[in-house]
């Protein structure tokens, strides 16, 4: 069987259990240029942009944006199965050694990523860490949902690192995209109490 299981969901209801895939007629899973300019021309005749931006994205059935977005929402939810093959995350190897490692642009990251053991000769471990972290969070819905816009769903991730004889937890911030993917917006916005 394939990911989709074919069940619409009525406006206002989210399955009790499970995956959903969020869409707008008219805008195209794939990310690109195709899609930004079906996205372009649907917000021309007055569509929603977090309608559409959300077109293509996963979410467990727990932890979703709010649905419908708004009244007269165009938006459906497919009921899907557990997207665990076809969900991963992408973390920039420039969020490390172009901002946290990079002095002029780190605002004081550097410092913490040292004092925790971490230097720029880390940078590949600490986005292959990242992104097998995230991708097992996502699946398993630890995340917290935060700023929507039409930009997109950000949403927080604890990443723990190692740290010495112990280990440090810190939130990242994330990007829902289409087909499962989340891309890595922010390596560190703070510690987890």
């Amino acid at each position: 069987m394939g990911i989709f299981e074919n069940i619409v969901l009525p406006i206002g209801t989210k399955p009790a259990s499970g995956w959903v895939k969020w869409y707008h007629k008219g805008v195209p899973d794939n990310e690109g240029t195709e899609r930004e300019q079906a996205r372009k021309q649907l917000e021309l005749v007055q569509h929603c942009k977090v309608c559409t931006v959300l077109s293509g994205d996963y979410y467990p059935s727990f932890n979703m944006p709010f649905y419908p977005q708004h009244n007269n929402c165009d938006c459906l939810l497919f009921s899907i199965e557990k997207p665990a093959s076809q969900v991963s995350a992408d973390c920039s190897l420039n969020k490390f050694v172009g901002y946290v490692f990079k002095q002029d642009k780190s605002k004081g990251k550097i410092n913490l990523f040292e004092t925790w053991g971490y230097s720029i000769e880390d940078s590949e471990n600490l986005k292959c860490e990242y992104e097998k972290q995230a991708k097992r969070k996502y699946l398993s819905g630890d995340y917290s949902l935060q700023l929507l816009n039409e930009y997109g769903q950000r949403i927080t991730i604890a990443i723990e690192l190692k740290r010495g004889e112990g280990s440090v937890k810190i939130k990242t911030g994330w990007m829902v995209r289409p087909l499962g993917l989340i891309t890595c917006a922010t390596p560190f916005s703070g510690v987890v109490e």
